[in-house]
Order: structure tokens, then sequence, then C-alpha cells
């Protein structure tokens, strides 16, 4: 696991751009975007990186694409920030301890991250007040193509759908279609964070290896 920067800008102006951080954005910091990729309780770690980023308050964030548990911390992070970084902590922080207590159970296709993400999360509030925009994606069941879900159609069916995997949970319908795990196209997108945001830096959290050594040979290894 780890973090890796990508940038359409020449290596020279990513340099001068780092070495004036503390100028660009303002009294904010540097602006990035963020890219989370999903990973079931691996989203912890985005959340502890993304804390330190809050901590360290250098970054300014302006938008965030996110699938599965990287689309949570996307969602919980935008809402908490309309009250600061400190309002970003404290809500990322109650949301994966929220997480350790629900456990992942799907008894009778009841969902215990709904409860999880609504209880923290007012995201009639989020859409009329987040400052960060948000890229959440799903996979859609009929054609299999990625969707991509903007701030103003984030609701919590939105997320769950982005980390629905089907053999813990049934598909989840959103205007009359039905998606699954965004990870399985998009993990995540990059383009939303190209061409609709102004920052051109954007910082890829890892969760998933990029190379694994040898070929899988048993049913564990396989399906991860």
């Amino acid at each position: 696991m780890g973090t890796e920067k990508v940038s359409r800008k020449p290596r020279a102006a990513v340099v001068a751009a780092e070495t004036e951080a503390g100028n660009e954005g303002g009294a904010e910091g540097k602006v990035i975007n963020l890219a989370l990729q999903c990973g079931g309780a691996h989203g912890a770690f985005g959340w502890g990186v993304m804390d330190q980023f809050l901590e360290d308050g250098r970054l300014s964030i302006e938008g965030v694409s996110g699938t599965s548990a990287g689309s949570m911390n996307a969602v919980v992070h935008a809402y908490g920030k309309i009250n600061g970084n400190d309002g970003a902590s404290e809500a990322l922080h109650n949301f994966w301890k929220a997480i350790s207590d629900a456990g992942q159970l799907n008894p009778r296709n009841y969902n215990p991250l709904r409860e999880v993400l609504e209880s923290p999360v007012d995201f009639e509030e989020l859409e009329r007040r987040a400052e960060t925009k948000l890229f959440t994606c799903a996979t859609n069941v009929r054609t299999g193509k990625a969707r991509v879900f903007h701030t103003s159609e984030i609701t919590s069916e939105v997320i769950l759908a982005s980390a629905c995997l089907p053999h813990v949970f049934q598909a989840v319908e959103i205007e009359g279609e039905y998606y699954w795990d965004g990870g399985y196209m998009g993990n995540p997108v990059l383009y939303p964070l190209c061409y609709e945001t102004e920052s051109e830096d954007v910082v890829i959290l890892h969760v998933n290896p990029i190379e694994r050594p040898g070929p899988p040979k048993i049913s564990v290894e396989i399906y991860n």
C-alpha cells in the first residue's frame, strides 16, 4: 500500500509547484485532488492518510474520486469538511469506529452500511454545502460499464452501490438500473479529476498492489 502522484505538468513544473507549496492555493496551502481505491476494511489506510493531510494542513483538497471504501472516505471527509479540517477528521474517526462496531454481515439483505452512512452524513446538506467535488464510481450490472456520480447525485444508495460486492449484497437499484461495486470498472476513475477540476495534481492512495508475484494457485489467492 502507498501513494502515487500523477500530474499532467512536466516534471520541472511539478518540482517548482512542490517547492512553492506554501504559496500555491493561498492560506490553505497547495491544492490537490485525491483518488481513493476500494479495499474493504483496507479503506482504513486511506482514512489514516487523509487524517494526516488534515492534521498537516498544507494541502487543500479540491476533488476526490473514490470507489467502494474510497467513496465512503470521500463522502464522509467532504461532509465533515463543511466544519473545517477538525470536522473532517472527527467525521472520519467516528465513521470508522461505527464500521468496526457494525461489522459486515448481510442477513436477509440488510446492509449495515446504510445506517452507518446515513447516521453521520446528511446527504441533502452535503449537496447544498460541500465545497469538495466528489466523483463516485459504480458498475452498471446490465452494461458492465462504469457510471460516475457527481456531488449533486450522491446519496446513500449511490455509496452503497459503489461498495456492492455481489457475493455479499444484492445489486443496488438507482433510477431503474442496477449497480455493483465500482472497483470492477474503475478503481478509481481518474478522468473526472483531469477534466472537471482546476488542480493538475492527483495523489492516488493505493490499497491494492500494482503487481503480484507469481500466478495465484489457491481459491483465496485467485479471489484476491
